[in-house]
Protein backbone atom coordinates (compact mmCIF):
# COMPACT_ATOMS: atom_id res chain seq x y z
CA UNK A 1 0.00 0.00 0.00
CA UNK A 2 1.69 3.16 -1.07
CA UNK A 3 2.53 5.95 1.79
CA UNK A 4 0.52 8.84 0.14
CA UNK A 5 -2.96 6.31 0.28
CA UNK A 6 -2.14 5.11 3.92
CA UNK A 7 -1.85 8.67 4.92
CA UNK A 8 -5.39 9.39 3.04
CA UNK A 9 -7.06 6.53 5.27
CA UNK A 10 -5.60 7.95 8.32
CA UNK A 11 -6.89 11.71 7.75
CA UNK A 12 -10.55 9.97 7.07
CA UNK A 13 -10.66 7.94 9.96
CA UNK A 14 -9.14 11.27 11.91
CA UNK A 15 -12.16 12.86 10.53
CA UNK A 16 -14.77 10.41 11.38
CA UNK A 17 -13.35 10.13 14.89
CA UNK A 18 -13.75 14.02 15.36
CA UNK A 19 -16.93 14.35 13.77
CA UNK A 20 -18.64 11.34 16.20
CA UNK A 21 -16.91 13.11 19.42
CA UNK A 22 -18.82 16.00 18.51
CA UNK A 23 -21.87 14.36 17.76
CA UNK A 24 -21.63 12.63 20.83
CA UNK A 25 -21.13 15.86 23.07
CA UNK A 26 -23.86 17.34 21.50
CA UNK A 27 -26.41 14.80 22.09
CA UNK A 28 -25.35 15.12 25.66
CA UNK A 29 -25.48 18.78 26.05
CA UNK A 30 -28.88 18.52 24.51
CA UNK A 31 -30.14 15.61 26.77
CA UNK A 32 -28.73 17.44 29.43
CA UNK A 33 -31.38 18.63 32.15
CA UNK A 34 -31.11 22.57 32.76
CA UNK A 35 -30.51 23.46 36.22
CA UNK A 36 -33.23 24.87 37.94
CA UNK A 37 -31.71 28.60 38.57
CA UNK A 38 -31.30 28.20 34.36
CA UNK A 39 -27.49 28.74 34.88
CA UNK A 40 -24.53 26.67 34.43
CA UNK A 41 -21.10 27.52 35.52
CA UNK A 42 -18.82 29.01 32.58
CA UNK A 43 -15.22 28.62 33.54
CA UNK A 44 -12.56 30.05 31.27
CA UNK A 45 -8.93 27.87 31.33
CA UNK A 46 -6.51 29.54 29.47
CA UNK A 47 -8.48 29.79 26.34
CA UNK A 48 -10.74 27.36 26.92
CA UNK A 49 -14.40 27.34 27.76
CA UNK A 50 -15.88 24.96 30.26
CA UNK A 51 -19.66 24.54 30.89
CA UNK A 52 -20.30 22.89 34.15
CA UNK A 53 -23.43 21.41 36.04
CA UNK A 54 -23.25 22.94 39.14
CA UNK A 55 -25.43 20.81 40.79
CA UNK A 56 -23.06 17.82 40.15
CA UNK A 57 -19.46 19.36 39.23
CA UNK A 58 -19.91 17.58 35.95
CA UNK A 59 -18.63 19.19 32.39
CA UNK A 60 -21.40 19.42 30.14
CA UNK A 61 -19.23 21.00 27.16
CA UNK A 62 -15.40 21.27 26.93
CA UNK A 63 -12.96 22.90 24.62
CA UNK A 64 -14.76 25.72 23.17
CA UNK A 65 -11.40 27.99 21.97
CA UNK A 66 -12.60 31.99 22.93
CA UNK A 67 -11.69 34.41 21.18
CA UNK A 68 -11.57 37.81 22.99
CA UNK A 69 -13.38 40.37 20.21
CA UNK A 70 -11.61 43.99 20.24
CA UNK A 71 -15.13 46.12 21.52
CA UNK A 72 -12.69 49.17 23.02
CA UNK A 73 -15.38 51.17 20.29
CA UNK A 74 -17.71 50.73 23.41
CA UNK A 75 -16.49 53.29 26.41
CA UNK A 76 -18.39 53.26 29.54
CA UNK A 77 -18.08 56.67 30.94
CA UNK A 78 -18.34 57.90 34.82
CA UNK A 79 -21.35 60.09 34.68
CA UNK A 80 -21.71 62.09 38.60
CA UNK A 81 -24.64 64.28 39.43
CA UNK A 82 -23.39 67.42 41.37
CA UNK A 83 -26.63 69.72 42.46
CA UNK A 84 -28.15 70.26 38.79
CA UNK A 85 -24.69 69.63 36.87
CA UNK A 86 -24.53 66.57 35.63
CA UNK A 87 -20.48 65.31 34.67
CA UNK A 88 -19.14 62.78 32.30
CA UNK A 89 -15.64 61.91 33.22
CA UNK A 90 -13.68 59.66 30.59
CA UNK A 91 -12.13 57.14 32.60
CA UNK A 92 -9.03 57.42 29.92
CA UNK A 93 -7.96 60.99 30.26
CA UNK A 94 -9.90 62.62 33.52
CA UNK A 95 -11.46 65.41 30.99
CA UNK A 96 -14.89 66.23 32.19
CA UNK A 97 -18.04 67.28 30.20
CA UNK A 98 -20.49 69.40 32.07
CA UNK A 99 -24.20 69.12 31.14
CA UNK A 100 -26.86 71.52 32.85
CA UNK A 101 -29.88 69.29 34.23
CA UNK A 102 -33.75 70.45 34.12
CA UNK A 103 -35.68 67.79 36.58
CA UNK A 104 -39.11 67.40 34.61
CA UNK A 105 -42.32 66.04 36.95
CA UNK A 106 -40.92 62.76 37.50
CA UNK A 107 -40.43 60.32 40.25
CA UNK A 108 -36.49 60.34 39.85
CA UNK A 109 -36.77 63.36 42.49
CA UNK A 110 -37.93 63.96 45.63
CA UNK A 111 -38.05 67.10 48.72
CA UNK A 112 -36.64 65.75 51.54
CA UNK A 113 -38.93 66.21 54.43
CA UNK A 114 -36.68 66.92 57.09
CA UNK A 115 -34.33 69.66 54.74
CA UNK A 116 -36.07 72.94 54.94
CA UNK A 117 -35.46 75.51 52.32
CA UNK A 118 -32.83 77.78 53.28
CA UNK A 119 -31.79 80.76 51.56
CA UNK A 120 -34.76 80.29 49.16
CA UNK A 121 -33.04 77.30 48.21
CA UNK A 122 -34.66 73.87 48.23
CA UNK A 123 -32.93 70.83 48.78
CA UNK A 124 -33.23 67.47 47.10
CA UNK A 125 -32.18 63.86 47.38
CA UNK A 126 -31.43 62.23 44.00
CA UNK A 127 -32.76 58.46 44.07
CA UNK A 128 -30.06 56.02 42.18
CA UNK A 129 -30.67 56.38 38.62
CA UNK A 130 -29.76 53.66 36.25
CA UNK A 131 -28.47 53.97 32.60
CA UNK A 132 -28.12 51.24 30.16
CA UNK A 133 -25.20 50.58 27.40
CA UNK A 134 -26.44 48.56 24.45
CA UNK A 135 -23.31 47.03 22.53
CA UNK A 136 -24.30 45.42 19.29
CA UNK A 137 -22.34 41.88 18.30
CA UNK A 138 -21.57 39.42 15.71
CA UNK A 139 -19.47 36.96 14.33
CA UNK A 140 -18.71 33.37 12.87
CA UNK A 141 -18.08 30.82 15.15
CA UNK A 142 -16.65 27.47 14.20
CA UNK A 143 -17.50 24.04 15.82
CA UNK A 144 -16.37 24.45 19.52
CA UNK A 145 -15.32 27.93 19.51
CA UNK A 146 -16.23 31.29 21.15
CA UNK A 147 -16.16 34.97 21.49
CA UNK A 148 -15.43 36.95 24.40
CA UNK A 149 -16.33 40.73 24.40
CA UNK A 150 -15.17 43.37 27.19
CA UNK A 151 -14.22 44.32 29.45
CA UNK A 152 -16.77 45.61 31.22
CA UNK A 153 -16.61 47.10 34.85
CA UNK A 154 -19.24 48.83 37.24
CA UNK A 155 -22.54 47.33 35.57
CA UNK A 156 -25.30 45.55 37.85
CA UNK A 157 -26.78 43.80 35.60
CA UNK A 158 -26.38 41.96 31.98
CA UNK A 159 -29.00 40.55 29.53
CA UNK A 160 -28.03 38.92 26.53
CA UNK A 161 -30.33 38.79 23.04
CA UNK A 162 -28.76 36.15 20.72
CA UNK A 163 -29.93 34.63 17.88
CA UNK A 164 -27.99 32.38 15.16
CA UNK A 165 -27.87 30.54 12.24
CA UNK A 166 -27.87 26.98 11.44
CA UNK A 167 -29.57 25.59 14.96
CA UNK A 168 -26.96 24.87 17.21
CA UNK A 169 -26.28 24.05 21.18
CA UNK A 170 -25.10 27.61 22.35
CA UNK A 171 -24.10 28.66 25.67
CA UNK A 172 -24.52 32.63 26.71
CA UNK A 173 -23.07 33.99 29.96
CA UNK A 174 -20.41 35.50 31.22
CA UNK A 175 -17.15 35.94 33.56
CA UNK A 176 -15.49 37.49 36.42
CA UNK A 177 -12.02 38.80 34.96
CA UNK A 178 -10.73 37.87 38.77
CA UNK A 179 -12.21 33.62 38.83
CA UNK A 180 -12.63 33.16 35.33
CA UNK A 181 -15.84 31.97 36.11
CA UNK A 182 -19.42 32.99 36.08
CA UNK A 183 -22.96 31.54 34.78
CA UNK A 184 -24.41 30.63 31.86
CA UNK A 185 -27.46 29.77 30.23
CA UNK A 186 -26.89 26.74 27.35
CA UNK A 187 -29.61 26.07 24.50
CA UNK A 188 -30.01 24.13 21.32
CA UNK A 189 -31.92 25.96 18.72
CA UNK A 190 -31.50 29.25 17.29
CA UNK A 191 -32.09 32.44 19.71
CA UNK A 192 -31.58 32.66 23.35
CA UNK A 193 -32.08 35.48 25.63
CA UNK A 194 -30.60 35.66 29.13
CA UNK A 195 -30.62 38.17 32.30
CA UNK A 196 -27.69 38.01 34.84
CA UNK A 197 -27.25 39.82 38.18
CA UNK A 198 -23.79 41.22 38.05
CA UNK A 199 -21.10 42.97 41.16
CA UNK A 200 -20.58 45.98 40.21
CA UNK A 201 -17.49 45.71 42.09
CA UNK A 202 -15.92 43.42 39.42
CA UNK A 203 -15.10 43.46 36.15
CA UNK A 204 -16.70 40.91 33.34
CA UNK A 205 -16.48 39.75 30.04
CA UNK A 206 -19.71 38.59 28.08
CA UNK A 207 -18.96 35.05 26.11
CA UNK A 208 -20.50 33.26 23.50
CA UNK A 209 -19.78 29.94 22.94
CA UNK A 210 -21.04 27.29 20.11
CA UNK A 211 -21.05 23.75 21.16
CA UNK A 212 -22.15 22.50 18.00
CA UNK A 213 -20.58 20.33 15.43
CA UNK A 214 -21.87 22.79 12.50
CA UNK A 215 -20.19 26.41 12.25
CA UNK A 216 -22.36 29.34 12.95
CA UNK A 217 -23.59 32.77 12.30
CA UNK A 218 -24.66 34.87 15.34
CA UNK A 219 -25.48 38.73 15.79
CA UNK A 220 -27.50 40.24 19.29
CA UNK A 221 -27.08 42.95 22.06
CA UNK A 222 -25.41 42.91 25.24
CA UNK A 223 -27.41 45.39 27.36
CA UNK A 224 -25.37 46.50 30.66
CA UNK A 225 -26.66 48.47 33.47
CA UNK A 226 -25.11 50.91 35.43
CA UNK A 227 -26.30 52.62 38.73
CA UNK A 228 -24.78 56.23 38.59
CA UNK A 229 -25.41 57.87 41.86
CA UNK A 230 -24.55 56.18 45.61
Amino acid sequence: MSRSRVLGIAAVAALVLAVAAAAIQLANLQHHATPLNGYYEAKLEGNLLKIIDPRTGKVVAQGMVIRFVNSSAVLVYEAKLEGNLLKIIDPRTGKVIVIRIRFVNSSAVRAVPEAAPSNGVERYEIKPAIIRVTVPISGTLPPSSGDAYGPYSGAMDLQIQLSWSPASYVCAGYIYASTGSGPATCTYGTSVSADFPVNPSETIYALVGNGGPNTITYSGTLTLYYNITN
